[in-house]
């Protein structure tokens, strides 16, 4: 994971004090760049909005970093769904 968020970062031209505003956590709290320990689910949903790239590509899960647009809709329309249901 800290791999592919320090590429992410790096292509992004973001420094780890910059992402870790974005993030709302502590520069000491983003540094697991440098860590083995994974980030929050929070935080790898907000990092995976950052980047634009698919939660599954920052857990090493797919190498597919971005969602086809038939899949965001699906998404957007589940988030929406649910949503309403939770109301």
């Amino acid at each position: 994971v800290g791999d592919r968020i320090r590429k992410l970062r790096t292509q992004q031209e973001l420094s780890q004090k910059e992402l870790a505003r974005k993030l709302d956590v502590s520069v000491a709290t983003q540094e697991r760049e440098n860590d083995s320990s994974d980030p929050c689910l929070d935080n790898i949903r907000t990092l995976s909005s950052i980047f634009n790239v698919t939660t599954d590509y920052l857990l090493g899960k797919s190498e597919q970093q971005r969602l086809y647009h038939d899949e965001l809709v699906s998404s957007a329309l589940s988030a929406r769904l649910d949503r309403n249901c939770a109301a």
